[in-house]
């Protein structure tokens, strides 16, 4: 929810043309086609601050640079704008480590350069993690799968979990550790 929670962004994921595609809650394309590049980049919008019945979805005209399933989006409401943090997920090339960010402006959003800021240390890369913002500069990404070979996420789930500021991206070694139990 952005723009004083009128807004809901609904952004990338997998698109099946039926149900051997392998695009599913669990897997993004490994189906009995092989690997699926039907990963989106799309960005949509919906505003339903509009009266009833006249609310709609609307396609951002900047999508995703990088095709991508199983990522978060977390909405950073900050003092300047509120924004749109893209991390993590995973495509047919395996798991994704850069970070997308969008700003919201008057019902729509532009994308913002992260050419600054740093992804999530190379092997270290999450998908299907939790994200939360930490307040209006900064999210904390925990947890998720760091394999993601034939599109699907696989292996054990990761203890690390980074801090993104806004300014310079993921610190590059984990900010904390998951209790993993005895």
């Amino acid at each position: 929810l952005l723009e004083n929670g009128e807004l809901v962004a609904i952004i990338g994921g997998c698109t099946s043309s039926g149900p051997g595609d392998g695009c599913t809650t669990t897997a993004a394309g490994a189906g009995n086609h092989g690997p699926s590049t039907d990963f989106e980049r799309t960005v949509e919008i919906f505003d339903y601050s509009v009266p009833p019945g006249s609310a709609s979805f609307s396609v951002a005209s900047s999508g995703l640079v990088v095709p991508r399933a199983f990522h978060q989006t977390t909405a950073i409401q900050s003092a300047a704008n509120d924004l749109l943090v893209v991390t993590g997920g995973n495509n047919s090339i395996g798991t994704i480590c850069d970070v997308e960010v969008f700003r919201v402006e008057s019902g729509a959003l532009r994308r913002v350069d992260e050419a600054n800021l740093a992804g999530f240390p190379e092997g270290r890369c999450p998908t299907r993690h939790a994200a939360v913002a930490i307040d209006g500069e900064r999210l904390a990404a925990i947890g998720g799968q760091t394999q993601a070979p034939t599109c699907e996420p696989l292996g054990t789930g990761t203890a690390d979990g980074f801090i993104l500021s806004i300014t310079i991206g993921f610190e590059q070694a984990p900010s904390l550790q998951l209790y993993q139990g005895l």
